[in-house]
């Protein structure tokens, strides 16, 4: 098993993925971050298995607009609508 912390990226919006050894590890990385000002999830056991590239590219969309079906260039890639909110139930070309 491996122990992974998801990390916020401060004024980037991003988040991060890091994985540690031992609970203990991923501990000390939780504190150090925060004496950084980073929030931080609390560690979490996963399988040796998981595909830490997937779980990567997921928490790296976390603070993104795509994450809510809005670019961040500020249109809805289904139907080109600018109004800047999700609308999943009634976009023009769904």
């Amino acid at each position: 098993m491996a122990w992974a912390v998801i990390q916020e990226g401060g004024s980037s919006r991003e988040f991060y993925v890091h994985v540690l050894d031992t609970e203990d590890d991923a501990t000390d990385y939780r504190f150090n971050c925060g004496t950084a000002a980073y929030a931080t999830t609390d560690p979490v056991e996963m399988p040796e298995s998981t595909d830490w590239v997937a779980l990567a590219k997921l928490a790296g969309s976390i603070g993104s607009l795509e994450c809510l079906g809005i670019p961040e260039h500020g249109h809805c890639r289904s139907c080109g609508a600018r109004d800047n909110k999700p609308h999943f139930d009634d976009c023009e070309k769904e």
